[in-house]
């Protein structure tokens, strides 16, 4: 199994980050031990998928959905140092 390190990107979420409901994006990086590219990205959006904070405010219709995809899946060694999970959100302009 390999370390892998993922850079997630997420776009159209209608959250209320405590300015009223707009659409936001983020970037974060996520590390998982998987067996292949596809299967640490999948690791990386489920992670993503569980963050309470996120799932329980995006306010979404269902016929405008959040996407969110890998930019970057790396193979790393497993001593490189990980950092925890922030999310570097930022305004849509659209």
């Amino acid at each position: 199994m390999n370390k892998y390190k993922i850079m997630l990107n997420g776009q159209n979420f209608v959250i209320d980050l405590g300015e009223g409901q707009e659409k936001y994006g983020f970037y974060t990086t996520l590390y998982a031990h998987a067996n292949s590219k596809a299967e640490a990205e999948n690791i990386a959006i489920e992670s993503i998928h569980k963050i309470n904070t996120i799932k329980d405010n995006i306010k979404n219709a269902d016929n405008d959905p959040p996407i969110l995809y890998a930019e970057e899946i790396i193979a790393i060694e497993n001593d490189e140092l990980e950092q925890a999970l922030e999310l570097s959100w930022f305004k849509e302009a659209f």
